[in-house]
């Protein structure tokens, strides 16, 4: 599974929702990634992977994707911020059988948000993890 999902659907979405062009958000995405390389020593490989939403493989790759979800607010001390994934998520996504995301984002969050890691690195990853079962239980194919 494609673990970075959940990034790009959160900025994609929280950008959705201010009307960025798809430049815009490649743009964010490449900001926040250069950023998180930084402050986590990932190398451009790293990067380019995490662009091309690639699942992380290593430790270096796997602290990025937790520095980036910590960017946008949805990881906060190894955990999942429920609240602020409500806000970023594009509701509109709906199941096969017309589900409407929005109206099961709650029992997904609640169902994750209690997840985490003494190591942030994982921590991150363990709750993509987490938030793709919740939503396959409930119709929807790794939306984060």
């Amino acid at each position: 599974m494609k673990l970075f999902c959940t990034i790009f659907v959160l900025l994609l979405a929280s950008l959705a929702v201010k009307g960025e062009s798809s430049e815009e958000i490649d743009k964010l995405l490449f900001e926040q990634a250069n950023i998180c390389k930084v402050e986590t020593g990932a190398n451009d490989k790293e990067v380019n992977e995490f662009m091309d939403a690639i699942e992380p493989a290593t430790k270096v790759a796997k602290c990025l994707t937790s520095c980036v979800m910590g960017k946008v607010g949805v990881l906060n001390e190894n955990k999942l911020v429920p609240d602020k994934l409500t806000k970023l998520i594009d509701g509109s996504l709906k199941t096969k059988d017309g589900k409407l995301l929005k109206d099961l984002l709650k029992d997904i969050t609640e169902e994750c948000k209690a997840v985490t890691d003494a190591e942030k690195c994982e921590a991150g990853v363990k709750v993509i993890n987490c938030l793709n079962v919740a939503a396959k239980k409930r119709g929807f194919d790794n939306i984060f």
